[in-house]
């Protein structure tokens, strides 16, 4: 067999070598977008329950801020009569 020939034999079996791994390497990123995906819903169900909660809270101050201005234009409208 001529050295080049014998180059190209041991390229092959290196490229084959690389392909017969692939299919794992594929089910690894498979498995790992997987992973990431369970992770995304868990995070994205927290931070909308975050809001949620935020939002609840917005509108409780905000509650209190309107009884107290209408408390104080009551005040006000005393004063006048």
């Amino acid at each position: 067999m001529s050295p080049q020939r014998f180059v190209r034999v041991l390229r092959l079996e290196e490229e084959m070598t690389t392909l017969r791994e692939l299919p794992k390497k594929v089910d690894e990123v498979g498995l790992q977008i997987v992973q990431l995906r369970d992770e995304m819903r868990v995070e994205i169900s927290a931070t909308r329950e975050g809001l949620r909660s935020g939002d609840h809270e917005a509108r409780r101050l905000a509650r209190i801020l309107y009884e107290d201005v209408l408390a104080r234009i009551a005040v006000l409208g005393e004063g006048r009569g």
